[in-house]
Order: C-alpha cells, then sequence, then structure tokens
C-alpha cells in the first residue's frame, strides 16, 4: 500500500490474477438480488447484482449477462466504482440509481444557458429559495420519484425546504419512501416512471410552492411563467425537446385544476 492510500485510508485490492481477487469476485457473482453498501468518504452507493448469466443457447445473451455482470463487479470496486462514478457521462455505472450530488454535477454541466439566465432571474427576484441546489433537489426528487412516490411528498418537500433549508432532513425523507416502494425490484429498468406530462405537472407544482409566493393551485404569473418553463425544461436533464417544453407550458397553464390535489 502507498503512503498516499494510507493517508487517505484507501484498502489497497490484490491483482485480478490473485487468489483473493478471485474469490472476491466469486461472491460478488454469487449473490443473489442482494444489495450492499460502499462508502468512501462522504460517497454512499447502493449496488444491486443478480447471481447468473442467462444461459440459453442465445450468444448475444450470454455476452449481454457477461457485460452486466462485468459492470456489477465494477461497480462493487470501491475505487474503481467511484471513478467510474465521477467520470461517466450519465454519473453511475450498472444498476445505480442517480444520487443527489451526481444530478447536480450533471446539470452542471449540461444544462443550457437558459436554465441558468431563469435560475438567476428568480434568485434576484425571491431570493434564497430559488438557490440552485434547492431548485436542483426538487427537480431530482421529481426525475427520480414521479410514479413512485407520491406527489404530495414532493411538493411538501418544496414548501418545507423553502423555510428550512434543510436539505438532508428531505433527501432522507424521500429516499426512505423511494427505498421503501421500489425495493421489489431487482434493476432500476424494472421502476416505472410517470408519464411525460405528469412529471412536467409535478416539476412546476414543486418549484412553484419552493420559488414563488403562492400557493397551491394559484395560478402562476405571466412574467413568472417563462422563468419556471426555462428552469424545468433545462433541469430536467433528458427532457430537453420540444414535446416536453409543450408539457410545461401546459402544466403551468392548467396549474389551478390541481389545486385539491395537495390538500
Amino acid at each position: 500500500m502507498s503512503s498516499l492510500h494510507a493517508e487517505r485510508g484507501v484498502r489497497s485490492f490484490p491483482s485480478v490474477s490473485s487468489p483473493g481477487s478471485r474469490k472476491s469476485i466469486q461472491h460478488v457473482f454469487h449473490r443473489r438480488q442482494d444489495r450492499s453498501h460502499v462508502r468512501y468518504g462522504d460517497t454512499s452507493m447502493t449496488i444491486k447484482c443478480q447471481s447468473t448469466v442467462p444461459d440459453g443457447g442465445n450468444g448475444d445473451n450470454k455476452n449481454s449477462g457477461i457485460g452486466r455482470l462485468l459492470k456489477t463487479v465494477q461497480g462493487a470496486l470501491p475505487v474503481v466504482g467511484l471513478l467510474s462514478r465521477l467520470t461517466s457521462a450519465e454519473g453511475g455505472v450498472g444498476n445505480d440509481d442517480c444520487a443527489y450530488p451526481e444530478y447536480c454535477r450533471m446539470v452542471y454541466e449540461a444544462a443550457p444557458d437558459g436554465f441558468q439566465i431563469a435560475l438567476a432571474d428568480l434568485q434576484s427576484k425571491y431570493g434564497d429559495s430559488a438557490q440552485r441546489r434547492y431548485v436542483l433537489l426538487v427537480l431530482w426528487m421529481v426525475k427520480e420519484g414521479c410514479g413512485i412516490v407520491s406527489d404530495k411528498l414532493i411538493v411538501d418537500s418544496a414548501r418545507r425546504v423553502r423555510v428550512s433549508q434543510d436539505i438532508e432532513f428531505e433527501m432522507e425523507r424521500f429516499l426512505g419512501e423511494y427505498k421503501e416502494k421500489t425495493s421489489k425490484y431487482t434493476y432500476i429498468s424494472d421502476i416505472p416512471k410517470g408519464p411525460l406530462q405528469d412529471q412536467a405537472s409535478l416539476a412546476v407544482d414543486a418549484i412553484a410552492r419552493l420559488v414563488l409566493p403562492i400557493q397551491d393551485g394559484d395560478a402562476i404569473e405571466e412574467a413568472d411563467a417563462s422563468l419556471v418553463e426555462d428552469v424545468v425544461v433545462g433541469g430536467m436533464l433528458g427532457y430537453e425537446g420540444e414535446d416536453f417544453r409543450q408539457c410545461v407550458r401546459t402544466s403551468i397553464g392548467t396549474r389551478q385544476e390541481r389545486a385539491k390535489k395537495f390538500t
């Protein structure tokens, strides 16, 4: 172990050819639908493992199965998994959820200029409630949780964090329900997602409660509508097209119809 690794408390690993390494990798391969938690400093990651490769006669299935297993092993090694997460464009490997810090990094790197400008304008008008970290917390909850956790939980979190500024509490509350609802799924790809229009509506309602001085169901003033639109469209990565923008505009215009949804 190098002195640098010793100072940072990073555990060295045997080479892939060593018996200890083979035993460790075999242990990962044979864990059946289990979760293990790996921590590196302040970084917490959840890895889901599948025990076997599909063993049908189709060679493509075998290759894809091996690829998934290799991704699982990559994510299970603390140092290698961390580096993969830091350098991967999607913020993770294998079946990882997209954590809040990773989502923030992705938005910082990929959000359009309109997102930054709209956010700055909202913060100038309404103060600290429009800070980027709170806005991204809410949009991350919508992106990860719409169709899984209750809409009311996300909007209530937006309303509370506006006053308390307690991101940690809201994350724990959200993740507690999220993990409870998703525990029956083995892979991230199996978890359902809300329709695009529902995600747009939830994002608009949550951002309005976080930033704007209005109540549930109140109409968004025209001067703020374009700013909310740019924040939601720019901050919900992967949905930047005109179809999603139209969904957001529709959600802004119909907000009063959802007044009873959060009472």
